[in-house]
């Protein structure tokens, strides 16, 4: 039985390039929308009805997979779930799609894994965030942004110690931290 604790977005490009992309949108959509003498407040609304139909917001729909955190017996693993290809749930998308329409996350496999044995609370953490950066550096996370803030705000107040071995009691292997 996994133990899940925790789960990191994945995004298929950060925040500030997203917003280029929506820079870029919202001057396409001026160049293509001209303004007529006399009917401007028409227009604004022509624009600002484009722009919303075709952007939308970062946070969950820019989203191509899930890292998930959990704990087997005395180590912490992640494994992670991708956008896959509808018609071929086997292949991880060659091109990952901008709205979360119609998107399906499949298991793919372990990201990573980790022993803990007699370590403190913040070398625990430490060896999280470790992990987590190193995968930046694998297929398929190159180039995609793993987004460790939330981990990294609630980390302060978490006893990673009395978590992990609160959770590994309920494993079948369990073995004391």
């Amino acid at each position: 039985m996994e133990n899940h604790f925790f789960e990191l977005p994945v995004y298929r490009c950060s925040e500030v390039i997203y917003s280029k992309e929506l820079d870029k949108l919202q001057k396409r959509i001026d160049l293509q929308v001209p303004y007529l003498k006399g009917q401007e407040k028409e227009t604004e609304v022509i624009k600002t009805d484009l722009f919303y139909r075709f952007s939308h917001g970062y946070a969950y729909n820019e989203v191509i997979g899930w890292i998930q955190l959990y704990v087997l017996g005395n180590q912490i693993r992640g494994k992670y779930f991708f956008e896959v290809n509808p018609y071929d749930k086997r292949k991880i998308k060659k091109r990952f799609d901008k709205c979360i329409r119609k998107k399906q996350f499949e298991l793919i496999g372990k990201a990573f894994e980790c022993s803990i044995y007699d370590d403190i609370s913040d070398k625990i953490y430490l060896k999280i965030i470790n992990q987590i950066n190193n995968l930046t550096k694998e297929k398929p996370f190159v180039g995609k942004i793993i987004d460790t803030s939330k981990l990294e705000k609630i980390s302060m107040f978490v006893d990673w110690k009395k978590l992990l071995k609160g959770l590994s009691k309920f494993s079948p292997d369990s073995t004391d931290l």
